[in-house]
Order: C-alpha cells, then sequence, then structure tokens
C-alpha cells in the first residue's frame, strides 16, 4: 500500500509506502518528498531508502535554487545522518556568451574529491570540457569538441584530448560528413604524435547498401592493415575483405548471408574464403519459421563435408510441457552425443538426459524441482542419477524473497 499527497502548490509532496505492511502508513514510511521555500524559491528534494522496520538505509538531498541553475546533492550512503557525498552544480553564462556548466563533488570532510566544466559557446558549435578527476585543483585534461558547417553543407567535426593546461595534445578525431550525408570519413589519431592512426570511410550508395573502408598505419604513414565491409541494401549479405599485412592483396574475406525461404523458415550461410578465393570454413544455421527447430552445420576446413552437424528440435506437448531434443552428429551420420530436456508446464520441473558419447544410453539425468513457498522463498533441489539410478550428486538452494 502507497499514498502521495500533493499540496494546492501543485510542487510540495510526499509519498509514503507501507513497507511493514500493517495496513497503516506513519512517519517512518516516507521514501519521497518534495518541498519548497516560499521565500527563498529554493525546492528542496528528498528520498529515503528505508528497511521494513522504518530505520534509514540511505538518503538523497538535492536542493535547487529558485532559478534552476544551481543545486546542491547531499548523499549520505549508511543512514547515519552525515552527507558522504556532496555534489554541487552552478551553470552561469559569461559576459562572451558562453554558458559555464560547473559539477563538484566533495568527500564527507568538504575536501575536494573531482571537478568538472563545460563550456558552450553562444554558437553551439564548440564545446570545452576541463576534468580535474583527482581533486588537487588543477584540470587534469582538456576535451574539445567542435563543429565546422561549410557553405556547400558539408561538415567537419574536430574532437581533441589535450592536457590540462591545453600545450599538449593527448590525441584527436576529425569526423567529416558529405552535404548529402552519404560519405563519412573519420580519422584518428590515438597518441597525439599528429598523424592518423586509422582512417575510415563510410559510403551510403543510392540503392541503399553501403561500403566500409577501414586503413590502419604506421606513424610514417605505411599502410599497416585494411578491410573493406560491403552490406547489401536489405542487410541479408554482409561481405569483408581483410588485407592484413597492407600488401594490398586480400588475406581473407568473410561473407555471412541470409536466405529467407517462402515457408518462413531462416538460413544463415556464414563462409570464410582465402585469399585465391578457396573456401576456408562454412557454417550453416538453419532455423523453421516457428522457432522450434535449428539445425547447425560445420565445415571447419573447407573440404566440403560438414563435419558436425547439431539439430535441436522443441515439441510443445500435448500436457503442457515441452521436450527438446539436441542431438550432435558427425559426418558419417553417427550420433557423437545428444540431450534430452523435459520441461513441465509451469516450469517448476526440468528433467535433463544427457548420453555424452552417442550410443543410445543416457549418462547422467538431471532432475531440478522448484517449490515457491507461502512465504515467498523458493526452494530448488538438484538430484544427478547415472544410467544405473545411482546417485551422483545432489543440491538444495534457498533464496528468500
Amino acid at each position: 500500500m502507497w499514498k502521495t499527497k500533493l499540496d494546492p502548490n501543485r510542487i510540495d509532496q510526499w509519498t509514503w509506502v507501507d513497507l511493514n505492511q500493517d495496513g497503516v502508513l506513519i512517519g517512518n514510511e516516507l521514501l519521497h518528498k518534495v518541498e519548497l521555500d516560499a521565500v527563498t524559491g529554493d525546492r528542496t528534494e528528498t528520498r529515503y531508502d528505508r528497511n521494513a522496520d522504518g530505520s534509514i538505509n540511505s538518503t538523497v538531498t538535492t536542493v535547487t535554487a529558485a532559478d534552476g541553475l544551481s543545486s546542491t546533492t547531499s548523499i549520505d550512503v549508511d543512514g547515519d545522518g552525515v552527507a558522504d557525498t556532496v555534489i554541487n552544480e552552478n551553470d552561469v553564462v559569461n559576459g562572451s556568451g558562453v554558458a559555464v556548466s560547473t559539477q563538484s563533488i566533495s568527500n564527507q570532510d568538504g575536501s575536494l574529491r573531482s571537478r568538472t566544466q563545460h563550456l558552450t559557446d553562444a554558437d553551439g558549435l564548440r564545446l570545452r570540457v576541463k576534468r580535474d578527476v583527482d581533486g588537487d585543483g588543477n584540470y587534469d585534461f582538456v576535451d574539445i569538441d567542435s563543429l565546422i558547417v561549410d557553405v556547400d553543407g558539408s561538415t567537419a567535426r574536430f574532437i581533441s584530448r589535450m592536457n590540462g593546461d591545453g600545450t599538449v595534445l593527448l590525441s584527436r578525431t576529425k569526423i567529416d560528413r558529405s552535404a548529402d550525408r552519404l560519405t563519412t570519413t573519420i580519422r584518428e589519431d590515438t597518441d597525439g604524435d599528429g598523424s592518423w592512426d586509422m582512417v575510415t570511410t563510410t559510403t551510403d550508395a543510392v540503392d541503399g547498401s553501403r561500403s566500409t573502408v577501414a586503413d590502419q598505419y604506421a606513424p610514417d604513414g605505411t599502410l599497416i592493415s585494411s578491410s573493406t565491409t560491403t552490406i547489401s541494401a536489405d542487410g541479408l549479405l554482409v561481405e569483408t575483405s581483410t588485407d592484413r599485412n597492407g600488401d594490398g592483396v586480400a588475406d581473407d574475406v568473410t561473407r555471412s548471408q541470409t536466405v529467407l525461404n517462402v515457408d518462413g523458415s531462416e538460413a544463415v550461410i556464414h563462409t570464410t574464403l582465402n585469399g585465391d578465393g578457396t573456401l576456408r570454413s562454412r557454417f550453416v544455421e538453419i532455423e523453421s519459421d516457428d522457432g522450434l527447430l535449428t539445425i547447425e552445420r560445420t565445415d571447419a576446413d573447407g573440404d566440403g563435408v560438414y563435419e558436425r552437424v547439431e539439430t535441436s528440435l522443441t515439441t510443445l506437448n500435448a500436457d503442457g510441457s515441452q521436450t527438446t531434443h539436441l542431438q550432435s552428429k558427425a559426418a558419417d551420420g553417427s550420433v557423437l552425443e545428444q540431450t534430452l530436456t523435459v520441461v513441465s508446464d509451469d516450469g517448476l520441473v526440468e528433467t535433463v538426459s544427457e548420453d555424452r558419447n552417442g550410443d543410445g544410453v543416457y549418462d547422467f539425468i538431471t532432475v531440478a524441482t522448484t517449490t515457491l513457498l507461502d512465504d515467498g522463498t523458493t526452494v530448488v533441489s538438484t538430484e544427478t542419477r547415472d544410467a544405473a539410478n545411482v546417485l551422483r550428486s545432489s543440491s538444495t538452494v534457498t533464496s528468500s524473497d
């Protein structure tokens, strides 16, 4: 049971929850309140985390100024009545039109833990973020994010990280977008040495397909590696060609093709080719329209033979239970292993039978039974027996509500 009271001023409000479930709402069951200072206009919001007896685990109190430009949040994490963390936030606009937002986090003794300052130019095209992560009063690094819009509609975005005083470049990223937004190039200088370590260009074609070229460079500008990925307009075909040593020749090609069959089933074919076009490996996934049948075929060495075929068939029984038969076969059709899983209609009993060597005999049978007690407690009893019905292990796990 809970109750919320709203003051006629439409701001003050209080929410109680019947924590001990005795049907009565009392003062120490207050979980949330908002109160307005009629003189200053400040608004104080307090949230309580309480135990069932009403004692306080933790408290979060936020005081927001009438103009909404500053606030103080006090966090008492252990409920002792003393703020362990204090967060001060203040927003101003300076004489140049720059919006300055400062957040300071203090420890229980009032010492500074960290400080972050956001400065946004009047036109919104440049954002600077200064961070003092250790609370020593000095900014450790500065992030600069600026956007340039060209007359033709194309844009260039520069993202840089500098040291605390802004004299040393630590890293930078440049993002160029064409006026039609069909081509995007991302250049990354991850170590701030002034050269681009990675250049990625994505192009969207008018037919809806997409291609992405990712090149990795050494500090002297020589190509280390390159990959080209193409995605069809319908997303059903994805192909990636990879040059792993930067010699301009593809070392391998991976292809993933999805086939939507007329009967509603779906097949996904994953193929890896060597640089000369010969097959390296193939993996095929087939799923029926209702999802009850899945087949996975694996040709790990590319010889055209599926060394392993896994079939999972789920049957929905008339009594509401569900049976799943998972079977693995070798290339010659012999059974490698199989598992039979039966789940009761209420989901409280699960029986798993394992044939680990494919001889048709279930080597281990595990039964897990879940019991739901009236007080909300859950008891899960698990028992494993071998083919001779000899008990191999058992366990009982009890979880309170």
